[in-house]
C-alpha cells in the first residue's frame, strides 16, 4: 500500500510539473511571485510578523533605493545565487538539483543579514526562485529576476503602507 501512494504521490508530481513548465510567461511569473509570499507565511508566524523583517527602517526611498532593490539587486543577485552559484553546484554535485536549491537558496539568505527572520525569508524565496530556474529551462534566469523583481517590489509596498 505504501508503494503505490508513492507511485501516486510521484505521478502528481509529474503531472504538476509538466503543467508548470507549460504555462505562459505572465502566468508563470505570478505564481511564482505568489509562491515567495507563501513560502514566508511559515517564518512570519514563526517569528512574530514584519517586526524585525528587514530594512524597515527605511521609510524615504530616494531613486537609489528604488533602483537598488528593484533591478539592480535582482539581476546582480540572480545571476550569482541562480546563475553562478547553481550551476557550479549542478556541476560539482554531478546534477543534485536538491543540493543546487538548497545551497544556492542558503546563500542567498546568509546574504540578507538584516536578521534571522529576513534571512530565514530569503532563504524560503530562495528555494522557490530556485524552482523557477529549473522549471524555465530556456530564459530561466529573465523569469527568476522578474519574480525577483515583483516581490522586492511588494515588500517595499508593504514597509511604505504598513
Amino acid at each position: 500500500m505504501d508503494i503505490l501512494k508513492c507511485v501516486c504521490m510521484k505521478q502528481r508530481l509529474i503531472i504538476i510539473e509538466d503543467y508548470l513548465r507549460t504555462l505562459g510567461s505572465v502566468p508563470f511569473v505570478l505564481l511564482f511571485v505568489i509562491l515567495t509570499i507563501v513560502a514566508a507565511i511559515p517564518f512570519q508566524l514563526t517569528f512574530g510578523g514584519v517586526e524585525g523583517v528587514g530594512p524597515s527602517d527605511i521609510k524615504v526611498f530616494s531613486f537609489e533605493i528604488i533602483f537598488a532593490v528593484l533591478f539592480f539587486s535582482p539581476i546582480i543577485e540572480t545571476l550569482f545565487f541562480q546563475g553562478f552559484v547553481f550551476n557550479q553546484t549542478l556541476k560539482f554535485t554531478k546534477q543534485n538539483y536538491l543540493v543546487a536549491i538548497i545551497l544556492s537558496s542558503f546563500l542567498f539568505g546568509m546574504a540578507h543579514p538584516y536578521s534571522i527572520n529576513y534571512a530565514l525569508l530569503s532563504f524560503a524565496a530562495g528555494i522557490v526562485l530556485g524552482t523557477a530556474k529549473i522549471l524555465r529551462e530556456k530564459y530561466a534566469l529573465h523569469h527568476v529576476i522578474v519574480i525577483h523583481s515583483l516581490r522586492n517590489l511588494i515588500g517595499l509596498l508593504a514597509i511604505a503602507y504598513l
